[in-house]
């Protein structure tokens, strides 16, 4: 039987997820700006969460370097996906507000299913 297997990337995941803070924030923007009968739920919020590939992470240091070099950019897109108008935003500098409204979780292997399967894997 011959395995095709997909190609390891030499890159590692973080799933950013939001705390109830984030909701309330999200939730508040939602209800000033919308006029539809929907509801945003929170557990609707925590099921579509966004994924990061940053560079691999083997160790507790690896993953405190990729969050102070990235935690600004992942903050502000995370809080443009439901806002545009930056002045609602608060202060995306702030680390611990940043650890008040998301949590993350890292996926340490990532797997490419887009390449060529026809490629025969050796490992």
């Amino acid at each position: 039987m011959e395995l095709l297997l997909p190609q390891d990337l030499d890159v590692s995941i973080l799933t950013i997820y939001p705390k109830e803070a984030f909701f309330e924030w999200a939730k508040s923007i939602e209800d000033a700006e919308d006029d539809s009968d929907i509801e945003l739920e929170f557990e609707d919020m925590q099921n579509d969460t966004s994924a990061y590939v940053v560079p691999s992470i083997e160790s507790l240091e690896d993953l405190q370097v990729c969050i102070d070099a990235n935690f600004k950019t992942i903050f502000e897109n995370e809080l443009f996906g439901w806002c545009t108008d930056v002045s609602k935003w608060p202060d995306t500098s702030d680390f611990n507000l940043f650890n008040d409204w998301f949590g993350l979780s890292v996926h340490s292997m990532a797997f490419d299913l887009t390449g060529d399967k026809d490629e025969e894997q050796d490992d």
